[in-house]
């Protein structure tokens, strides 16, 4: 009442106590033009490549990565090194292995008759003949093929069971076909598959050692052009 307060510039604050007449900017600069367009702050940096105000950090390939954290300037190929050539034509993995006979990386299996099965599951370099023998002349099964020719396709009991380390199979083949037997172990996998190749009809043994295998639940699948038949053995060893 009854003062001289001046607010020339109607902001509700007199200017004895706010003597900008005008607005202040975000830098608190009466009347300011404030934080330039080119500019992060208010003390005139700029954002650096890495996004940073008033940073030094520099990134020369542009990948949005500083190079204080990403050494690299360029790309990086499958195997992790800057400017790489990556896993070449004849290798199979970063380390420079190739895949064997067999088709794995790295492994060492060979397939010398070239049939498509790996030597350590199928040790045969050559053909079998009709009684299941390896370059075998056919002679050694004449008589069961002649007086004891299943009727129906089958596969026995395993015997023993459980053994260790060998065990036997027995399977019948009633007409010509292409006969697979494969050993799986307990989840599932493919262990083994010792037998895959043509017959004609007759009585057949084979004998598995899985002396390189480990104690476990082991079923063993026949598939012939008609059926499939599973059975179930236990390594105990």
């Amino acid at each position: 009442c009854n003062g001289t307060g001046i607010d020339l510039d109607n902001d509700g604050i007199c200017d004895d106590v706010d003597s900008c007449v005008g607005e202040y900017d975000e830098c608190g600069i009466c009347n300011g033009d404030g934080i330039s367009d080119n500019e992060c702050d208010c003390d005139g940096n700029v954002l650096d490549d890495c996004g940073v105000c008033g940073g030094t950090g520099v990134d020369e390939d542009l990948d949005g990565i500083c190079d204080d954290v990403d050494s690299c300037v360029g790309e990086y190929d499958e195997c992790g090194i800057c400017n790489g050539d990556g896993i070449s034509d004849n290798e199979c993995d970063c380390d420079g292995n190739v895949l064997d006979d067999c088709g794995v990386c790295g492994g060492t299996g060979v397939d010398e008759d070239l049939d498509g099965i790996c030597d350590d599951v199928d040790p045969c370099v050559g053909e079998y003949d009709e009684c299941g023998i390896c370059n075998g002349d056919g002679s050694s099964c004449l008589n069961n093929l002649i007086s004891e020719l299943p009727s129906k396709f089958y596969l026995s009991h395993l015997y023993p069971n459980p053994f260790n380390p060998q065990t036997t199979l027995n399977y019948g083949v009633s007409k010509n076909s292409n006969i697979r037997i494969t050993v799986y172990n307990s989840i599932g996998q493919i262990v083994s598959i010792p037998i895959n190749h043509y017959h004609t009809p007759g009585n057949y043994s084979y004998s598995w050692n899985a002396k390189d295998y480990s104690n476990g639940i082991y079923y063993f699948q026949l598939i012939s052009d008609e059926v499939v038949i599973t059975r179930k053995a236990t390594l105990l060893k």
